[in-house]
């Protein structure tokens, strides 16, 4: 990728949107812990459809909408662009840019160039885990995660920004869930936590 490209990424996706939140961190335009009525007047202004607004039985609350509120220097022609906001107890604890392109030799193409990107701003991944066939690669970058989730089979690739210390809080209040005998969403944990291989209450009782 040229490091033009690799310039106006890193201004678009952390710190550095187009709406920054004073005093806290953000990714894809949304600053983390704002309020689901904040992103969808952010949403609006920036003329957005809603494509989904769903809520699960963990407090959690999943906002879809076409396109990004911050313009991408990738070429996303013949490409469907989604951005997806995910928010606990109505703070946002996760932001993801969702692109599928109607072309798999796109979607290796929009992969390298991903990879590329976030390799060289954060630095080699801290992680990278396959199961069937997805691959993850993972950077951690202060308070936030980053995943970059590549599925060939559905032309599919997602990079997550997630909150840890929001994430902390609902790792927390799901084990206290458990110990009451509530039952558990390993299949949440493992896509939120960027752990496809294991829901993350197995890998800290591996540590």
């Amino acid at each position: 990728m040229k490091l033009a490209s690799i310039f106006f990424l890193s201004l678009l996706f952390i710190a550095g949107s187009a709406y920054p939140k004073e005093g806290t961190d953000s990714a894809l335009g949304f600053g983390f812990g704002i309020s689901k009525k904040e992103a969808l007047e952010i949403i609006r202004s920036r003329g957005k459809r809603i494509l989904e607004d769903t809520v699960d039985s963990k407090r959690i609350r999943t906002v879809v909408f076409d396109s990004t509120v911050v313009d991408l220097p990738l070429d996303t022609l013949d490409t469907e662009v989604k951005t997806s906001l995910e928010f606990y107890r109505d703070k946002l604890l996760s932001s993801s840019l969702l692109l599928k392109p109607k072309d798999p030799m796109k979607q290796e193409e929009l992969e390298s160039q991903l990879s590329e990107f976030l390799t060289a701003r954060y630095g080699e991944p801290v992680n990278r885990e396959e199961v069937l066939n997805i691959t993850a690669w993972t950077w951690h970058v202060d308070k936030v995660r980053v995943i970059l989730s590549s599925d060939p089979g559905k032309n599919l690739l997602k990079v997550k920004y997630i909150y840890e210390p929001l994430n902390q809080a609902r790792r927390e209040e799901e084990l206290k869930q458990r110990q009451r005998g509530k039952p558990s969403d390993p299949a949440r944990e493992m896509f939120i936590e960027g752990n496809y291989s294991a829901p993350y209450y197995l890998k800290e009782n591996r540590q």
